[in-house]
């Protein structure tokens, strides 16, 4: 288990970049009061080391962006065994007939096979069955690993 801990967290990696982000703001400013102006003047094709700069700022920018759409400020991090419950209780209810939906909620027989799964009836796993993988690809939401 102690593997996992040395796992930066979503938050981690985000408060990392943030830090980048800032870094590459002061980077940029700090550019263009360090070099002469007549330095400044791209040479042939080769553009300044400020619209390097700028280019690497946006990238760290959309990778916040995207961090920060799957992880909700101070949202638990996912277990893995519920994880693996739901998409095993997916994959059962399909192979075998059953409409595996979330439809019923908490009460529905998804929800109810994935708390068996878990081997815990008390546990809620409602909000874990909409991230199963098993029914992302088949709703088209995700698409299979090749």
């Amino acid at each position: 288990m102690d593997k996992f801990k040395s796992v930066p967290t979503a938050a981690q990696y985000k408060k990392n970049l943030l830090k980048l982000a800032k870094t590459l703001q002061d980077a940029i400013e700090l550019a263009g009061k360090a070099f002469p102006f007549e330095y400044q003047m791209p040479r042939g094709k080769d553009p300044w080391i400020r619209e390097h700069l700028k280019r690497h700022l946006e990238e760290t920018e959309r990778a916040i962006n995207w961090i920060s759409k799957g992880v909700r400020k101070g949202s638990p991090r996912l277990s893995y065994a519920r994880i693996a419950a739901a998409d095993a209780a997916y994959i059962l209810l399909r192979q075998y007939g059953r409409s595996p939906t979330r439809v019923g909620g908490r009460e529905g027989r998804m929800h109810k096979l994935a708390k068996v799964l878990f081997g815990n009836e008390d546990a809620d796993l409602f909000d874990y069955l909409k991230r199963s993988s098993p029914y992302l690809v088949e709703t088209g939401r995700i698409r299979p690993e090749s």
